[in-house]
Formats: structure tokens, sequence, C-alpha cells
């Protein structure tokens, strides 16, 4: 469910799909009733989460004109635990470009429950101001000095992880997310996501967009659909095996 921050902007809510043009740069805020769902935060009637937006919305494809990092960057942030999320700026990535890190112009992040869990801290790892989003493409506007690999212009995209030791067994068997050290979460321990105009992370936890898939589609797969893909990769071994049911 992908939310682009710029002019030709997507926005996802829950249980919604909004793909139209609107018709005034005015904000405004996009109010939709969630699909029924077992969880508290529907159940108690009140909306998960609040999506404002600030500027045209429209099906636009192809790469942003691409920029530096502002000194401010536009963000959709819950100021609050529990507060809807709104329309704000901060300042976190005012020092130096890390020479191992890249800077990435957003044009579209999902919307995954556990984005309303953070936005409510119900894991109690929730910093405030809070950015919600672990699903990001996006175009790398800078590179550090030490990143190979990757060039400004080339679109990526973000997950969950932005880093692990790298050196423990798991991770150098290619299990980062079991890191014997423990993982560094994107919108953990005061880490921003990817609601956001722009983003500053590792370049090591950079996944790279083939051509041939659009962003849209791409976002989304970055969460929900490597969760399930995964285990459906490791454990269908031959062809004929049938998921759901017996071999």
């Amino acid at each position: 469910l992908p939310w682009r921050p710029d002019s030709r902007s997507y926005i996802f809510v829950p249980g919604a799909f909004f793909d139209k043009m609107l018709q005034s740069r005015v904000a405004q805020s996009v109010a939709q009733k969630p699909q029924a769902c077992p969880c508290k935060l529907h159940n108690n009637g009140r909306r998960a989460v609040k999506v404002t937006a600030f500027q045209n919305v429209a099906n636009t494809p192809g790469k942003p004109q691409l920029i530096k990092m502002p000194d401010k960057v536009s963000a959709m942030g819950s100021l609050k635990k529990g507060a809807p999320v709104e329309l704000w700026q901060h300042d976190a990535y005012k020092g130096p470009l890390g020479p191992e890190d890249i800077d990435i112009q957003v044009t579209h992040n999902g919307l995954c429950h556990t984005d309303c869990h953070m936005i409510d801290d119900d894991w109690g790892v929730s910093a405030f101001p809070f950015v919600p989003g672990h699903e990001v493409v996006g175009y790398v506007a800078a590179v550090g000095a030490n990143v190979k690999g990757l060039k400004v212009g080339d679109r990526v995209g973000y997950a969950w992880m932005i880093d692990s030791c790298g050196t423990c067994a798991n991770c150098v068997a290619g299990n980062e997310s079991i890191c014997l050290k423990g993982y560094t979460g994107l919108i953990t321990a005061g880490g921003k996501g990817g609601w956001q105009s722009f983003m500053r992370a590792p370049a090591r936890f950079a996944f790279r967009i083939p051509d041939a898939l659009p962003s849209t589609p791409a976002a989304p797969l970055l969460c929900a659909g490597v969760t399930v893909y995964a285990p459906l990769r490791r454990h269908i071994t031959h062809p004929g095996m049938k998921v759901g049911g017996p071999r």
C-alpha cells in the first residue's frame, strides 16, 4: 500500500485505496473506515491511522526530479503515542552523510499493520515523534564515500531492518534477522520510516528494485510479500508440492 509524498503521490489508508487526483494543493484529511479486523485498534471504534494529504495526488509514473536532501524533511508522523498521523517537519538528518549510508528520495511506501501497533507503542519500542513506514521505495539521492554498487538515481527499497552486526554466524549465513547481537529496525529505537520525503539509512540493507517491477507493487513486497514468500521458497523443494494441504 504505497504512499508517495511528492506531487505524484499515492495515499493509502487501512481498508481503502485512493488513486485519484486531488484538485487542490490545500491540505486536507483523508478518512475512511477500515475493514473488519480482529485487532483492538479497529474493534474499539477508533481509526488506526489518519493520513493528511499536503500535495496533489496523481497516478503519474516515472522518476522524480532528484534533489539533495533539504535541511527540513517533510514527514507524516504521530507526534505522541496514539495520536493521528499528521504532516510535520524534522531535521534529524542535518549532519553529514555517513560513509556507509545513502540518502533516499522516497516515492512510495506501504502501510503495514505493524505501523499501526507502533503508532500506539503497543510493544514499547516506539519513540515519538514517530514516522511509520518500513516498505520503502525511492531513488538514491546521495551516496556515502565508502558505498559500492549503488549510485545516484538507482531505485531501491528498504524493509524492516536497516543494520546488523554482519559478523556473527547468523549474519554470515544470510540470516541477519536473527543476528546474535541484535539487528537494528528501521522504525524502532527512534528510527524514522518511509512516510517522509527523504530517508537516510545504511546502504548495505538497500534492495535494488528490478526495472520490470513498478514501485506500486514493489513496496508491499518488502514486508508482507517477503514474509509469505520466504518460507515458501525455503520449504517448497520440488515440483508438485502443495501449500496448505498434504503433500
